[in-house]
């Protein structure tokens, strides 16, 4: 059997120069690498058209439930210190209603558009099959 003293007497580690140098025997610490980012530019741009996105379904369900908005503005106006601020929230959300019905218009126009080539490129692909 050989034990943890004969492998420090062996090597020399008890050594009168390595006693006095206690610095000499501690392991180094290594600062831990950061894990590199992956398809950054891919995320970001992944993230920027989820923004979008959801941007614009708010306001076309803004423009499509306007009617929702008229009880906000009448508790806004009937409260002495917000009065200020009716005209404002009016012209804003009228701005809204505006954005909110091009978006919808938009959207119905790149729906009727997917739908003419979908079904142009469906007849497409089956004309490639012969049924023989």
């Amino acid at each position: 059997m050989v034990n943890s003293v004969s492998f420090a007497a062996s090597r020399g580690i008890y050594d009168r120069p390595n006693v006095d140098a206690p610095q000499a025997n501690v392991r180094p610490t290594v600062a831990p690498v950061a894990p590199k980012k992956k398809n950054s530019a891919a995320k970001v741009i992944l993230g920027t058209v989820a923004a979008v996105a959801v941007t614009a379904a708010a306001l076309a369900l803004g423009h499509k439930y306007k009617g929702a908005i008229k009880p906000v503005l009448q508790k806004i106006g009937n409260v002495s210190f917000m009065k200020w601020a009716k005209n404002p929230a009016k012209t804003a959300l009228k701005g809204l209603d505006k954005a909110g019905e091009w978006v919808t218009g938009k959207s119905k126009f790149v729906a009727d558009k997917a739908v003419e080539y979908g079904g142009k490129a469906v007849d497409y692909v089956k004309g490639l099959f012969h049924k023989a």
